[in-house]
């Protein structure tokens, strides 16, 4: 049956990936979701799902819609999940490649806005905690940038005023882009731990004078780091 309708399926198939993709873009972007983030997001939820086969399967014991295309419609439906893992790996891909365009874009930004930077503290991660040290910085008019890699952070950062770019203070590369061999200190902010730890672990080999604070939730990796000379604070021990 399948192949008898190959090409009537190939087409169906075609225009409601296409048109899935297409509500469920919109519907992000009328949420206000980044577009590149809606797109990956339209192309993961293309696919149908298993809630059409509760649906058609009493219609076709009702004899609501005919044996024949309830079948094609099981098809045209596992057809499309199937489809899902290769739709979802092309919206990362298409995202990693906008990422690293945006990436190029925001470190020339930064080599052309922090070369006279000296003795400044470089923040990474602006998360909560990043916030609270950026503002405390400013209040003390104590020269600072901050990285993260999230790009909706950074874009309201700069909306709110922050020296802020896009970046991944996990590579020494970029950091050295932000003057860490110049800096009088980084403060790791980051809320996945290994990734704190990675980073500031390049820190300690790439730039051994370099004073490196780290923000930790737990103390997994607490003695490593205070072994390589970090030093570790744990903001839920401390009074307010």
């Amino acid at each position: 049956l399948i192949i008898s309708y190959a090409y009537q399926l190939t087409f169906v198939l075609l225009g409601y990936l296409g048109i899935k993709i297409v509500i469920i873009f919109g519907l992000c972007k009328l949420f206000r979701i980044p577009t590149i983030s809606s797109f990956r997001v339209a192309m993961i939820l293309a696919g149908g799902g298993e809630f059409v086969f509760v649906i058609i399967a009493p219609s076709v014991a009702a004899k609501l819609i005919s044996p024949e295309l309830g079948q094609l419609l099981f098809s045209l439906v596992a057809i499309s999940m199937a489809f899902t893992p290769i739709l979802a790996n092309f919206g990362k891909r298409i995202e990693e490649k906008f990422l690293e365009k945006e990436g190029e874009r925001f470190t020339n930004d930064a080599l052309s806005e922090t070369m006279d930077l000296r003795n400044h503290v470089i923040i990474a991660g602006f998360g909560q905690v990043g916030g609270i040290i950026a503002r405390l910085l400013t209040e003390k008019l104590v020269p600072f940038v901050i990285i993260d890699n999230d790009l909706k952070a950074v874009t309201e950062g700069r909306q709110n005023g922050f020296p802020i770019f896009f970046g991944d203070a996990r590579r020494a590369e970029v950091m050295r882009t932000f003057g860490a061999n110049k800096a009088r200190a980084v403060l790791i902010c980051f809320k996945n731990e290994k990734s704190a730890y990675r980073a500031a672990m390049m820190l300690r080999r790439q730039f051994t004078d370099l004073m490196v604070s780290v923000r930790l939730e737990d103390d997994e990796f607490e003695n490593k780091l205070v072994q390589a000379g970090v030093n570790v604070v744990m903001p839920q021990y401390l009074e307010p």
